[in-house]
């Protein structure tokens, strides 16, 4: 159970990577990267980096804390509190809240109630 745990993880993520290399071009992030002003900074690589051992940190916390609560709570929390960082990050860092963004955030939220709502309907292929 475990392993297809993990698995789970590895597919959502291969998925997220997909999704935001899209969202990426649409909003043009992709074609400005390189005039990010902050891009050969070590505070900016830091913070990087520290994003990633929080994230990992949050997914292995989200397993210890799964067993805990009923699947469809769990489910509930995880979208409330992955919408409310969403939130948060646009009084955290400096943003610009353009029609291009904002249909991320929302294609972000949309996509995760309905993965719960597959998940509660039963509509996911286990594999």
């Amino acid at each position: 159970n475990e392993l297809s745990q993990w698995n789970h993880f590895n597919n959502l993520f291969n998925y997220s990577v997909v999704l935001l290399a899209f969202a990426a071009h649409f909003s043009g992030d992709a074609f400005s990267a390189l005039d990010f002003p902050f891009l050969y900074f070590y505070r900016f690589h830091g913070g990087c980096c520290a994003s990633g051992i929080l994230g990992f940190c949050v997914l292995l916390a989200s397993v210890k804390v799964k067993s805990y609560f009923s699947t469809d709570q769990f489910d509930a929390w995880m979208f409330l509190t992955k919408v409310l960082a969403s939130s948060l990050s646009l009084g955290v860092f400096e943003t610009r809240l353009n029609v291009p963004t904002s249909c991320c955030f929302l294609l972000g939220a949309l996509g995760e109630a309905l993965f719960v709502y597959a998940k509660r309907s039963g509509a996911l292929v286990k594999g």
